[in-house]
């Protein structure tokens, strides 16, 4: 970070010098001598002070902008960060309680922070793509020369979730010691490790120190490009206790529907097609909402959707309209490996 810090007593050409080691990102943090951000600098604010008759070996204190857009470190708010960035806002502070300078938020890098504790379920054996995965696991094929996983590990990582734990069991050390901790990506990753199948979403009961209020759970065999942003937006908007990502799926159907009313013929429509929601395996989950996973038990994703309902709980549909598919066979890897070359993820 301290390319983007300058201390408070530091020249307007001290200032210069330092912007004009950056790439485009134009704006300093100036700090004094406890870390306390007393506001942004840019070569902007250095011209207005030149102009206004301040010398380039004068102080910064002139060119200060000490009412500089901040975030706290415990409230981000993917909202106010939206308004940043219709702003034009992209080097943005993050700091304290007192003030000080905690870190950045580069918005020409990541799309925004999501408070989301992100869990990847990978535990399952990959049957219907044997023998590809009779010695990797699923997650760990590779596409365009990385694995699955990995494309979705840098997915997260490109919308600020920075807190992320796999749901392991076969074949779990291939998947640990490619991620480790997670460190080489500067986020955390901790792993879930199943004794026994625990079903779609079972295993989320083994851990109790998730970061934020709210989950998100991804399969970890999917390929997407799906605006997380956008689903968190939905999630926290409608105020919901858990949202589905769903994809459409259509039916053809060959022949002439005949629709009836007590035995009379009240319609006939010619080989319709139907267009019905599926689950994507994608969701939002309220982290209160685990309480009804019961634990060490197998349970599915299914089962918590139907007990939610049951508990009068809102949970949401989110339509997917992007791109999204379900590597779970042959012909859909393949598919995975030729689009990966066009996807933008």
């Amino acid at each position: 970070m301290h390319q983007y810090v300058l201390n408070a007593g530091s020249t307007l050409k001290n200032a210069l010098e330092k912007l004009n080691k950056l790439s485009g990102d134009l704006a300093l943090f100036v700090i004094d001598s406890e870390n306390i951000l007393l506001g942004t600098i840019t070569d902007g604010d250095i011209r207005r002070a030149i102009i206004s008759g301040h010398d380039i070996g004068d102080d910064i204190t002139a060119a200060i902008n000490r009412n500089c857009k901040v975030i706290l470190e415990n409230k981000i708010d993917p909202f106010l960060i939206r308004e940043y960035k219709k702003s034009q806002v992209n080097l943005i502070p993050i700091v304290n309680e007192r003030r000080q300078l905690i870190s950045y938020l580069n918005l020409s890098k990541v799309r925004t922070v999501l408070p989301l504790h992100a869990i990847f379920m990978a535990g399952g054996k990959g049957e219907r793509l044997k023998p590809l995965t009779n010695d990797l696991p699923k997650p760990m094929l590779p596409l365009n020369g990385k694995p699955i996983l990995d494309h979705n590990v840098d997915r997260l990582i490109h919308f600020g979730v920075d807190n992320i734990h796999v749901s392991v069991n076969f074949l779990r050390e291939k998947i640990k010691d490619h991620f480790g901790n997670g460190s080489e990506k500067g986020v955390a990753i901790g792993y879930i490790e199943e004794d026994v199948p625990l079903g779609t979403i079972g295993s989320l009961r083994l851990v109790e120190d998730y970061k934020y209020p709210d989950l998100l759970v991804m399969n970890s065999d999917i390929l997407s490009n799906l605006d997380l942003e956008d689903l968190y937006q939905y999630y926290k908007s409608n105020e919901a206790d858990m949202v589905v990502a769903t994809i459409g799926y259509s039916v053809n159907v060959p022949y002439a529907v005949i629709e009836t009313k007590d035995h009379v013929i009240t319609a006939l429509k010619e080989k319709p097609s139907y267009t019905y929601l599926s689950n994507a395996g994608i969701y939002i989950i309220r982290r209160d909402c685990l309480k009804f996973i019961p634990a060490n038990e197998r349970f599915d994703t299914t089962d918590l959707i139907e007990k939610l309902i049951a508990e009068g709980k809102k949970v949401l549909s989110y339509q997917i309209l992007d791109y999204w598919l379900d590597i779970g066979r042959h012909e859909d890897y393949e598919k995975a490996q030729q689009d990966i070359h066009f996807l933008k993820l």
